[in-house]
């Protein structure tokens, strides 16, 4: 399929111009102008375009940001596509300072908390009822007053989150308590939302682990969580119950500091009942390391 799609771009390379009903010179269609939909919103899934980091947002652009500024049917179409907008960046990297601009602005003079505001808020309206990807990255830098905003815009659909991606090694302790707290909360005082949550990937680092481990459990408890990923995680943390529910286990980065015995990880394997698919990667087991 891909050599046809080639000779469709390509083709307009040729192209020549043709006199309209008014005599006048212009240019025929653009190839690209007859994919039907269905193949136009698969490209745009798939494709990438070359990013300036110096453009805002600075985080990760979705796609459908993208190619919706190309032209009006791409925009419609990209508008009326709620895959599209299925996955939040929830990241804010630190502004770097430019000749003759605010440190915090763009050159279009929005601040680089409002423009992943802006974002984020485009996402949860235009994905509609769809699951959405929350991916928490680099926050560091995120001031408290956009942190709790962002956070709020993106608790107000929390029944969609289906997948929870927490950057621990970029972010402080407290916002990740403060995220995983709020959608505890979120979930008890709406119980009569059915959650969508099925996979949770957290890292963080050794310091902060035992302050969450609390918190963690209390979410693997009240989630239909299948899919885990932990980083710098003791396995033996996990209940049972949970364990059991799992189809997909990754245990990464975990030092010899933790104390991990192959006892440890036999208790957590017997407990994988319906386990597809196990990654071990650079976890310390006594005298010995599993990568």
């Amino acid at each position: 399929m891909l050599t046809p799609l080639y000779q469709l771009f390509m083709s307009g390379k040729t192209a020549q111009f043709i006199p309209n009903a008014a005599r006048q010179q212009c240019f025929p269609a653009a190839p690209i102008d007859c994919l039907p939909n269905e193949i136009l919103i698969q490209i745009f899934h798939s494709f990438d375009l070359p990013r300036d980091p110096d453009d805002v947002p600075e985080y990760q652009l979705t796609n459908a940001i993208l190619v919706s500024g190309i032209c009006r049917r791409w925009r419609e179409l990209a508008v009326q596509t709620g895959s599209l907008w299925t996955t939040i960046p929830f990241a804010f990297q630190k502004p770097r300072a430019r000749p003759g601009h605010a440190g915090d602005e763009n050159h279009h003079g929005l601040s680089r908390a409002d423009a992943f505001l802006n974002i984020a808020r485009l996402c949860v309206q235009r994905s509609r009822d769809r699951g959405l990807n929350i991916i928490v990255g680099d926050i560091r830098h995120l001031l408290v007053k956009p942190f709790m905003a962002a956070t709020d815009l993106i608790l107000s659909a929390f029944s969609r989150w289906e997948v929870l991606e927490i950057n621990g090694w970029a972010c402080r302790e407290v916002q990740i308590r403060h995220v995983l707290s709020e959608f505890l909360n979120s979930c008890r005082t709406n119980p009569s939302q059915s959650l969508r949550l099925h996979s949770l990937r957290l890292f963080c680092s050794g310091a902060d682990m035992a302050p969450l481990k609390d918190i963690l459990l209390a979410v693997l408890d009240i989630a239909p969580i299948r899919s885990l990923v932990l980083g710098s995680f003791k396995p033996t943390i996990l209940p049972a119950h949970v364990i059991q529910s799992l189809t997909h286990l990754t245990l990464e980065h975990c030092n010899y500091e933790w104390n991990i015995t192959p006892m440890d990880i036999d208790t957590v394997l017997r407990h994988c009942t319906q386990l597809q698919s196990l990654k071990i990667d650079r976890v310390g087991i006594r005298n010995d390391f599993l990568s």
